[in-house]
């Protein structure tokens, strides 16, 4: 717990004024995550636990490639580690940004991000057709694909995986809730 915030009835008046001013609180969990995670603790008031509510990260696999052994695996550690690139660039963006209109969507994502890393860091590996792949390509984007170097078992400059952003389960379109686990 931070230094400034001593008593209960201290803590009850910040959250208070937190909940009143939204752009207020985003701009603080931006800025001190951690002390708000503890203020959310200490009050009583956790992250809200229903299996909708939960923040994970999906990763989708193209069935149609048949990858064996360790390879999705390897797959899905290239998206991830694509991933922590971008949140490590969007946290420096935003403490070198300083018009709020510019920073509101990256203030979100990395609200987002904080509060998956404070859980249990949940991903979701998928299996997707290469027709799924592509419409999921679309709608989400690209930031996270992994295209394969092709020095095992795909040709050159497949695409494997896709690495989706972190998302609330309650986010997500019906095509990724329609989606298997990857087997």
């Amino acid at each position: 717990m931070t230094e400034f915030l001593e008593t209960d009835q201290d803590l009850r008046a910040r959250l208070a004024d937190l909940i009143e001013n939204k752009a207020t609180f985003m701009q603080l969990a931006s800025a001190n995550g951690q002390a708000l995670d503890d203020l959310a603790v200490k009050l009583g008031t956790e992250r809200q636990t229903s299996p909708e509510h939960v923040v994970v990260q999906y990763f989708i696999i193209r069935s149609s490639l048949k990858l064996s052994g360790g390879k999705p695996a390897a797959q899905v550690g290239h998206a991830e580690m694509f991933f922590m690139e971008a949140y490590y660039d969007l946290r420096r963006f935003l403490e070198h940004t300083h018009t709020t209109r510019s920073k509101s969507g990256a203030v979100e994502k990395v609200t987002l991000i904080r509060e998956w890393r404070a859980g249990e860091y949940g991903k979701i590996t998928l299996a997707a057709s290469d027709e799924e792949f592509e419409e999921l390509k679309d709608r989400y984007g690209t930031d996270f694909l992994v295209i394969d170097n092709g020095h095992t078992q795909v040709a050159p400059k497949t695409e494997t995986c896709l690495g989706l952003w972190p998302m609330r389960k309650s986010q997500r379109c019906e095509l990724l809730k329609s989606l298997k686990p990857l087997r």
